[in-house]
């Protein structure tokens, strides 16, 4: 599938692509520490597709440690339905923080931040079907 169908079959929304080509024209303008620019060739899907891999970068950790968690609950107390409980809990707040970090961070909103990784996830699910 080309980017600009992924990309568009993805949810953003007209106004969540102009914030990004916001970020994207002020991030084209940063001068790195090299001394060099980005290139002006690199499309704007790109960069979209850039970002998604950086918003779900990390999100192993927000899995594993409630896991770990409701795996030592269930070994306490032998009751499964509340380690689920537990760990859609903690599952919870945890993926609530890092949507609201990675969206400080990329200064876009949460629910677009959750938007790339769907995106993200897209794109990896598309480039296996593709090999």
């Amino acid at each position: 599938m080309n980017k600009r169908a992924l990309i568009l079959k993805s949810g953003l929304s007209v106004r969540e692509l102009l914030r990004l080509k916001n970020n994207y024209v002020d991030t084209k303008s940063k001068v790195y520490s090299k001394e060099t620019k980005i290139k002006d060739i690199e499309p704007f899907s790109d960069y979209i597709l850039f970002v998604s891999r950086l918003s779900w970068r990390g999100m192993l950790i927000p899995f594993l440690l409630p896991l770990c968690f409701a795996i030592y609950d269930y070994y306490e107390y032998r009751i499964i339905i509340n380690s689920i409980k537990f760990f859609m809990l903690i599952y919870g707040i945890m993926l609530l923080c890092v949507f609201k970090s990675k969206g400080d961070y990329f200064k876009v909103k949460m629910i677009t931040i959750a938007k790339l990784m769907y995106l993200r996830v897209r794109d990896v699910l598309n480039y296996q079907k593709n090999i």
